[in-house]
């Protein structure tokens, strides 16, 4: 793999590429994922980009390749903001965006948030081709969660496009029904962290999150995320979140410093006293976990307990050392990761 690597970033190869050929290789090396030697995958990566953008030739991918190129840059993580101008330009050119399918959509508009690039207009046209009854009715439910996802990492405003979908969610049962746990919590957590409240469709998500057996599917972030969606809208179901408590309690040692700020502040923004989550969760963060909050976390974390009136002497003074420690961590917001 080294020795192919080394080949194809020869300038005399990298020359040859076709536009095509540039965008595979791109993809191809985000498949390989940890295989790869990143700083070689990196290199080569920006070459490609380079002669995709300076040999003129985007106009010939087509929408699927279009989006297996974003999704591979956001798979590697590698942003190259030269590159996704152009390639937001092409697809916005209304004959392209008129072949993207639900599933070019919902990948091109998660790379466009995973790597943090901004373009309302791009992101403007894939909602106006997503909202097209033909295509709206063939979303799959991790491509709703994914295309939701990326419009709320990227702050834009979809409101259309997030009631189309959530009219779907609340009124097709058997939709909800096949959406997996990272779906469903990174659904809850798009609404939210857009500011939208849809009461029938977070009650779609609560029945489907209390499904039999369900809630034990769940990763302890998205525990966290989907107790973090409710309270950041104002919905109270003590049920849901009682449910969650129990398995997040379970689960306490699996937590990040994100989602344990998260979740405490979840649960004391509703005004929601479970104590056995709060001392669970309150014995991982004196751990090692502790060292990696950022000032913000640590901040939600106190005010969470105090709200709650839980007084945990440990805690406090384990945050009060580790806030006035050199390496605290800067400031940072929550929400999912």
């Amino acid at each position: 793999l080294p020795a192919l690597q080394a080949r194809a970033r020869q300038p005399q190869v990298l020359k040859t590429l076709s536009a095509r050929q540039a965008s595979r290789l791109i993809w191809a090396l985000a498949k390989i994922g940890a295989r790869a030697d990143t700083y070689t995958r990196d290199q080569l990566v920006d070459a490609a980009g380079h002669q995709l953008v300076e040999g003129g030739h985007l106009h010939t991918l087509t929408s699927v390749e279009l989006s297996m190129l974003v999704w591979g840059l956001a798979k590697i993580r590698r942003r190259n903001d030269v590159l996704l101008g152009a390639i937001a330009r092409r697809i916005t050119d209304p004959q392209l965006l008129a072949t993207y399918t639900a599933q070019s959509l919902a990948n091109t508009a998660w790379a466009f948030g995973t790597l943090r690039h901004r373009n309302a207009a791009l992101m403007a046209a894939l909602s106006e081709q997503a909202l097209r009854p033909s295509v709206l009715s063939t979303f799959k439910p991790q491509e709703v969660a994914n295309m939701a996802w990326g419009f709320a990492k990227l702050r834009i405003p979809s409101e259309p496009l997030m009631q189309a979908f959530a009219g779907r969610l609340a009124d097709d049962g058997e939709f909800t029904g096949a959406f997996r746990s990272q779906e469903l919590a990174n659904t809850a957590w798009a609404f939210a962290a857009q500011g939208i409240r849809d009461e029938a469709l977070m009650a779609a998500v609560a029945n489907r999150a209390l499904l039999p057996g369900f809630l034990s599917t769940f990763k302890a972030q998205e525990l966290s995320n989907l107790a973090w969606a409710f309270a950041t809208l104002g919905i109270r179901d003590e049920v849901l979140m009682e449910a969650i408590a129990q398995h997040a309690t379970r689960r306490a040692s699996q937590f990040q410093a994100q989602g344990i700020a998260n979740t405490v502040w979840a649960f004391a923004k509703l005004d929601l006293r479970y104590p056995q989550l709060m001392e669970a969760l309150s014995a991982h963060a004196q751990g090692e976990v502790l060292a990696t909050f950022k000032s913000q976390e640590l901040a939600n974390t106190v005010w969470a307990f105090a709200r709650l009136e839980n007084h945990d002497p440990g805690l406090f003074s384990a945050i009060a050392w580790q806030l006035v420690a050199p390496t605290a961590g800067a400031t940072a917001g929550g929400g999912v990761l």
